[in-house]
């Protein structure tokens, strides 16, 4: 039987913790509702024809609380044939395709009377010894602490001595690199994206967990059918369930689709921005609470028609407004700090707060109420960045960048990375050793060798001359964070590595996150930095310039207002006396 539309509203405000209506939705697949919207990922395909043909035995699942553990492994055992595990049976053993299977849906969790560590122990026993066990297959889920937890149970029992099973654990867990046997798989949720991956052979960032994730929350291709109800609801012009659904899917109406795709397009890159950051580890559950709360609010259908006047939600408050009601959680607490309100752009808040009819020459809205008035410049903003296109923020704000996420001016840059060609990379690296090179303040004369990235000496003393050394270039590497992902993981990095590779001795290296990205760039492009940045942000780039400019180097350039047009290069030159330090003025 069809559920009705008021029942699938309370489903999808289920998923998110907050709500009046219970939390059913959160754990696992134990319900209906849960199993529809499962989205399978590239993992959820590979694994089971692995374990089928034998190549797989052992599979540890690890990750976040929320990561999806329990889900993965309900839905792996339904598709291998074992049907649904309801979670509250902790441990599953049978016969399938004549291999011995256990499943174990929490290893953190006792069950029957048994210590988790000793059911840990017995799924574990068969491999200890790295013997390949061709005639069984045991599954896991557990958290990367657990696990360790375990481990050292494990090696201070009788034996007191670790296993092949526990060294190779710990040591992949340790991130040593050390490769485990064929028949084990150590999937590491925590390097999943669920937001969107890079993928190089279509040349973009896909997003299909977040879109199938959306569709499947309204109902996917029954969408029309599921909120059919809502056209003859009397509630129906200021329900924003109703028009969320419509946006993304349940419309026939192209228009109202394309502008569902475009809130997606941005709620997307928002989330991206989100996972970037890399201060928040996105898991599976708040994901889809988010989504929940961004998309459809707090209120059930009873609650519209109990009171006219109800304060309904609008999805870009609800996504960035850190005021807005009952908001919780560490997902939501990041999107805002990426409020497009927190920015400021005069042709764009000029035109938001104007009285006049949208300029006809775009189109763009003005988002008034029904009295006509503007709405606060900060929700403006908000809505302007989920419903304007690229088109209309061009038209209006005279660039790209008129509209963006709080500090967002370079998002793109840093996601699209890995996909830029050669000479593209080249040229964002030239500009964050520019940036590199602004930490400090320097006479642009420093600036005139190209191909060089000038690192200022700071003496203990202070003195009007600027000294500095100038590294080649060529010897920065630009590159994104890699993953020793298995086949399936869907990742996108989290910061990307700069590399300075001497001639001879250690390779100094610097993670630039999204931030630390966006500072450079705006240094390099002559922003002024604001003192409140000083403390966090400039730690790691302080100890990366100080190594660089404490390298073996046999000379440095100087610089006196005296002489604001010459550059002077001090050395060591040897001598029939001996070393000499020699001061020479370079060519301009």
């Amino acid at each position: 039987m069809r559920p009705h539309v008021v029942e699938r509203v309370k489903e999808i405000l289920r998923t998110y913790p907050g709500s009046r209506f219970g939390n059913a939705e959160t754990r696992g697949l134990d319900t209906a509702f849960a199993t529809d919207t499962y989205v399978e990922t590239g993992l959820d395909k590979t694994l089971p024809a692995a374990i089928r043909a034998g190549a797989v035995s052992l599979v540890i699942l690890c990750g976040n609380a929320g990561d999806g553990k329990t889900a993965f492994l309900q839905h792996l055992a339904t598709k291998l044939g074992a049907g649904l595990l309801p979670s509250k049976d902790r441990v599953w053993e049978g016969k399938l395709d004549g291999r011995t299977m256990k499943i174990n849906l929490d290893g953190a969790a006792s069950w029957n009377g048994r210590s988790a560590d000793e059911l840990l122990d017995d799924l574990f026993a068969p491999f200890q010894q790295g013997r390949f066990k061709d005639d069984r297959v045991h599954l896991v889920a557990v958290n990367d602490g657990r696990l360790l937890e375990w481990i050292d149970h494990f090696e201070s029992g009788d034996d007191d001595e670790p296993t092949p099973l526990t060294e190779q654990l710990a040591a992949s867990l340790g991130g040593d690199g050390q490769a485990l046997d064929r028949h084990i798989r150590l999937i590491e949720l925590n390097e999943r994206s669920l937001v969107g991956g890079v993928n190089l052979v279509q040349g973009t960032v896909t997003a299909e967990f977040i879109d199938t994730l959306i569709d499947r929350l309204v109902g996917g291709e029954r969408a029309p059918e599921i909120w059919q109800p809502c056209q003859s609801c009397t509630a129906k012009e200021r329900c924003p369930m109703r028009r969320s659904a419509l946006m993304m899917g349940a419309s026939s109406d192209p228009s109202v689709l394309a502008e569902g795709w475009l809130l997606r397009g941005r709620l997307t890159a928002a989330l991206q921005a989100v996972h970037q950051r890399n201060e928040v580890h996105i898991t599976a559950r708040e994901l889809k609470a988010a989504l929940s709360y961004i998309l459809f609010g707090l209120y059930a259908c009873e609650d519209l028609h109990a009171d006219p006047n109800l304060k309904l939600h609008h999805p870009a408050d609800h996504a960035f407004d850190a005021d807005s009601p009952l908001r919780q959680g560490e997902l939501l607490r990041d999107l805002a700090r990426l409020d497009p309100g927190l920015e400021a752009h005069a042709k764009v808040d000029r035109y938001l707060r104007g009285r006049g009819a949208p300029d006809p020459a775009h189109g763009a809205r003005r988002f008034r109420d029904a009295e006509r008035n503007p709405p606060p410049l900060r929700q403006a903003r908000r809505r302007a960045y989920l419903g304007w296109t690229d088109a209309q923020i061009l038209a209006v704000g005279g660039s790209n960048h008129a509209l963006t996420l709080k500090d967002g001016r370079h998002f793109a840059s840093f996601r699209d990375f890995p996909l830029l060609s050669p000479a593209e990379q080249t040229k964002i690296k030239s500009r964050l050793c520019e940036g590199l090179s602004r930490l400090e303040s320097l006479p642009e004369a420093a600036f005139r060798a190209s191909g060089s990235v000038p690192v200022r000496i700071v003496p203990r003393t202070p003195t009007e001359t600027a000294f500095w050394v100038g590294k080649p270039l060529e010897r920065f590497v630009l590159e994104p964070e890699s993953f020793a992902a298995p086949e399936g993981l869907e990742t996108l990095h989290r910061y990307l590595r700069l590399s300075y590779r001497p001639p001879e001795g250690p390779v100094e290296r610097l993670d630039l996150s999204l931030e630390l990205f966006a500072l450079l760039m705006d240094l390099a492009d002559g922003v002024q930095i604001m003192d409140a940045f000083s403390d966090d942000v400039f730690a790691n780039l302080g100890v990366f310039t100080q190594r660089l400019a404490q390298e073996d180097e046999r000379s440095l350039k100087a610089w006196n207002p005296a002489e604001e047009d010459t550059v002077f290069r001090i050395g060591v030159e040897g001598r029939s006396s001996g070393q000499t330090i020699v001061m020479k003025r370079e060519e301009a």
